[in-house]
């Protein structure tokens, strides 16, 4: 069964506030990708505002629903002990690598694109939408990782993890820092080598000692 209009311009819309970000998106391009009316978008979405925060809230939807039943899983799998760091990790960071989660590929991809542009473009509204959406998912996070580095105070572990989100970003950029910095070496188009790297160093991290006053 193909896509209904307000699903054929929802995914035009995912690519393209993407590429141009909201200021510089035009309605015209997204009914032309649609293959709809630009009246459609307005009966559906009411502005192109409103569109841009329906992609940011879509991407976000299917991704922080992934992320929770990866932790409600490793919390069943465990019986109530401690989740070890490295699964955590993992399934925080595993939606976001696209060749890792294949199902998620193209809503990671879009998304990230979107997450960078908090830091290349910076905008207030965008780091509204984005935060808003994922405060509640990070705290349970942040809790669970918590209990597997009880040696940290609660603020070393969210500043902790705060580096892990900016990572995530580095790394889902396509910038190709990682490949510059090593004369190709390192591949980040390998999805699966790259979020092993990205286990390891986090959890190293998370179990380095409180810092001195």
């Amino acid at each position: 069964m193909g896509l209904g209009t307000k699903e054929k311009i929802l995914e035009a819309a995912k690519q393209h506030f993407a590429e141009f970000g909201l200021a510089h998106a035009s309605i015209r391009a997204i009914t032309r990708m649609a293959g709809v009316n630009s009246a459609l978008i307005r009966y559906h979405y009411g502005s192109k505002h409103a569109l841009y925060e329906e992609v940011v809230r879509a991407i976000a939807r299917r991704l922080i629903a992934t992320r929770v039943a990866a932790l409600e899983d490793l919390r069943a799998a465990h019986g109530g002990d401690v989740v070890p760091i490295e699964q955590l990790l993992r399934a925080y960071a595993e939606p976001l690598f696209p060749r890792a989660h294949a199902d998620l590929s193209q809503d990671a991809a879009i998304y990230l694109r979107f997450f960078g542009r908090m830091y290349t473009e910076p905008s207030d509204e965008l780091k509204g939408i984005i935060q808003s959406q994922f405060t509640e998912l990070q705290l349970m996070y942040i809790e669970e990782i918590h209990k597997a580095v009880a040696h940290l105070s609660r603020e070393t572990t969210v500043f902790r993890f705060g580096l892990l989100i900016g990572s995530l970003t580095l790394l889902g950029s396509k910038l190709g820092v990682l490949s510059i910095l090593s004369a190709g070496r390192l591949n980040e188009d390998d999805t699966a080598a790259t979020l092993s790297q990205y286990v390891t160093a986090y959890a190293a991290l998370f179990r380095a000692p409180e810092p001195s006053a």
